[in-house]
């Protein structure tokens, strides 16, 4: 399916078609995340039940001294009093990362991280279970240093070893598949597919410098063949870092990828997308490296359609935000800029994260970045309330007559609504964390009555609360059913 990503001006209008919006469709004021007296780095942000309950929780690297680096939790809304997770004067804790564990299981979340406890930066795991993290275990033992660890929600991680890039994937008995060599020879910064696609989510990219020019290598997983394709260069000319898969809501055109361009004319930001094999470039260059990110998400408009948040830092104005353009084709118009200042000016890992869900209509985009000031950096975010139910009148959920049942259910549920006319129905199921598990698109059955049997797979959908929104000829309704 190919990309078409919406203009700024239609969304905005979307936006303001709504009816009753409670929330603002806009980026917070910049918050502070980390502490402003020490170098805090790296974030990570994971909807998990941790120290307070269930709650969106950032994690991050805090240095102590000159010799010790320590692990920091915090809830990314309460911005609570942040909590030492891991500890060791003499030991270096860095690069903290979060996957869940599998359904079924006493272990809730899994912590990766690296450290130099045994002279080597090795990787390291944590199970979180009953309310504690269990003694550490080594992923990797191996001579040399392992680095820039990249995980997703699927379980599946990818680093870097001594010019090498490895894989491997948590299995469902907490034990990890046998590393797996990936490429050899200069390689660096690998990055592995955030959200679920065709590929299963095991695509992957990384840096490869080839004389003198560092490319970006791709590779696919075939789940027919189940067999890796042989890597692709989807960029051989200038130097090209910073790389990163889309942030995926509902996972929605997850293998795009953005990264830092630089030529004889400065950095620029280019993202690719894979279905049209196309590389799309923004109109500007700049001194300093752009350091983007971007967020891919659904609009339900009577239809289903595409929309991204690409973000970066343009030094000449400081932190942006733009809008994608129409169909593939990006517009060089910046807008949606966050309110900053100069304490809050970035320079380092733009990073994106899914947050909370509101309702029928709202879900957040927390963005981070790091902020260097008086020799230490700090750790800023914003938050957007991205309406993606816009021109749906959320004042009219009542007149689909949506019903759920059985409620609570185990193997399925009936989703039942009356919808105006001969509309189609679009569908779409997601637990609280906003992971989708289903999708769909109907025609309006015999007199304007729908009926969906949702059948649950309990191999990939766990007990929980999930929500299930319903849309048709501009009205929207949604329920929620529990899942036992």
């Amino acid at each position: 399916m190919p990309y078409f990503f919406f203009s700024l001006a239609f969304i905005v209008l979307l936006l303001q078609s709504t009816a009753t919006a409670q929330r603002e469709d806009a980026w917070s004021e910049p918050f502070l995340v980390s502490d402003t007296l020490t170098d805090n780095r790296n974030i990570t942000v994971s909807n998990i039940d941790f120290y307070g309950g269930e709650d969106f929780y950032a994690f991050w690297e805090k240095q102590i001294d000159a010799n010790t680096t320590a692990i920091y939790s915090r809830k990314i809304y309460e911005l609570d009093d942040p909590v030492e997770v891991l500890h060791t004067p003499g030991v270096k804790y860095s690069n903290p990362r979060v996957i869940t564990s599998y359904p079924g299981l006493d272990t809730a979340w899994v912590l990766l991280y690296h450290s130099n406890e045994n002279g080597n930066l090795d990787i390291f795991y944590r199970f979180y279970a009953e309310g504690q993290l269990s003694d550490p275990y080594p992923l990797s033992v191996e001579a040399g240093d392992d680095e820039h660890l990249r995980v997703n929600e699927f379980r599946y991680m990818v680093w870097e070893r001594n010019d090498s890039i490895l894989f491997t994937r948590l299995l469902e008995n907490n034990q990890f598949d046998p590393v797996e060599v990936v490429d050899t020879g200069n390689c660096a910064n690998p990055v592995i597919l955030k959200s679920l696609d065709w590929s299963g989510g095991k695509d992957l990219a990384w840096e490869k410098t080839v004389n003198d020019s560092s490319q970006i290598y791709l590779k696919e997983y075939d789940p027919g063949s189940q067999q890796w394709n042989d890597p692709v260069v989807i960029s051989d000319s200038g130097n090209n870092t910073c790389l990163q898969f889309a942030t995926s809501l509902y996972g929605m055109n997850p293998s795009i990828l953005t990264w830092d361009h630089e030529n004889a004319l400065g950095h620029t930001v280019q993202i690719y997308d894979p279905y049209e094999e196309q590389i799309y470039q923004f109109d500007f260059y700049q001194e300093q490296l752009t350091h983007p990110a971007i967020f891919t998400f659904l609009i339900p408009v009577h239809d289903w359609l595409d929309g991204a948040f690409p973000s970066f830092i343009k030094h000449d104005t400081g932190y942006v935000n733009i809008m994608a353009h129409d169909y593939g084709f990006f517009s060089t118009q910046l807008s949606e800029y966050i309110s900053l200042t100069a304490d809050t000016l970035p320079k380092y890992n733009i990073r994106m994260f899914q947050g909370d869900i509101y309702g029928v209509c709202y879900h957040d985009v927390i963005n981070t970045w790091e902020v260097e000031k008086d020799g230490n950096r700090q750790i800023w975010a914003s938050i957007y309330d991205l309406c993606l139910w816009g021109g749906v009148d959320e004042t009219e959920q009542n007149a689909l007559s949506l019903s759920l049942a059985p409620n609570p259910a185990t193997e399925f549920v009936n989703i039942n609504c009356e919808v105006p006319g001969n509309s189609n129905v679009l569908i779409h199921i997601y637990s609280s964390s906003g992971q989708l598990f289903h999708q769909s698109e109907h025609g309006a059955g015999v007199g304007g009555s729908f009926s969906f049997k949702w059948e649950i797979d309990r191999d990939v959908i766990p007990s929980g609360v999930y929500l299930v929104k319903v849309i048709s000829a501009g009205f929207a309704g949604s329920g929620k059913v529990v899942v036992q």
